[in-house]
């Protein structure tokens, strides 16, 4: 006997109503009625219950009814997939809200050598010039100099180069050393090509009285990595905490470019 027949039985056997029986299960007398006739099949919990209500087994529900058996089966592994969904969709939810508020908290970053590819460098001529230091009076000459623009794309996730800034981190006798600082971005059109101005410091050095070798000349160029850095950073190993761009031999060999790099 199929369970439609037997709920339909028990029901009149009680002398019950489909809305008696609708209000007792919490559902619509319409779906009672397609219960009866065989055109829809009540789910598991929804079994049990009327194994309760009725007190007759459940294998007498179930046993003669073998479409219906296949329906529970067939809603348990659905249940079964829904969840396993619902999970995989909760975490993914969660790894992408903590990625957006730790990319929209962190507003920097910076790029080091493994992250870009130079396209170009330019060599500007900086040409001598009379300035008067403002502590002592004394007219000082600032030796002839060289600027450089190092024009570099990048493929790393989330950056944006509209907001690059490059520049001089410090020098001494043998090196420059340059780091690139740049903006986070998660959704929208990113500017994945910036450049790096390597300027002249040869005025904020000589209001210092700095020795005559404040210039960019005859210096290799290093990028800043402070994924290097630590705790006991050699400042006197170079390598240490920055990465070589072009040595002196290679800057050398570039021709001047005529222009000015902003300021």
């Amino acid at each position: 006997m199929k369970i439609g027949q037997i709920i339909k039985e028990e029901r009149t056997h009680r002398e019950l109503t489909q809305e008696d029986m609708a209000n007792e299960f919490f559902v619509t007398r319409q779906l009672i009625s397609k219960w009866e006739n065989d055109k829809s099949y009540p789910d598991l919990e929804q079994v049990v219950k009327i194994s309760e209500y009725f007190d007759l087994p459940l294998d007498y529900l179930l046993k003669e009814d073998k479409k219906m058996i296949n329906e529970l089966n067939f809603d348990s592994k659905k249940k079964k997939w829904m969840k396993y969904l619902i999970y995989i969709l909760i975490t993914l939810s969660f790894y992408l809200v903590a990625s957006f508020l730790l990319i929209s908290f962190y507003d920097g970053t910076f790029l080091t050598k493994k992250d870009i590819e130079i396209t170009k460098i330019e060599k500007i001529l900086v040409p001598e010039k009379k300035l008067k230091n403002s502590k002592t009076g004394q007219e000082l000459t600032l030796a002839e100099d060289i600027e450089y623009t190092i024009y570099f794309k990048t493929n790393k996730s989330f950056v944006d180069l509209s907001d690059v800034s490059g520049y001089n981190l410090g020098m001494d006798k043998k090196q420059i050393v340059t780091q690139i600082r740049v903006g986070r971005k998660i959704f929208g059109k990113k500017i994945k090509e910036g450049k790096i101005f390597i300027r002249s410091n040869r005025e904020l050095l000589s209001e210092y009285d700095f020795e005559d070798d404040n210039t960019n000349m005859n210096k290799d160029i290093y990028l800043y990595d402070p994924y290097k850095t630590n705790k006991n950073i050699d400042r006197k190993n170079i390598s240490s905490y920055a990465d070589l761009l072009f040595t002196k031999e290679e800057l050398d060999k570039l021709p001047i470019t005529k222009g000015k790099i902003p300021y």
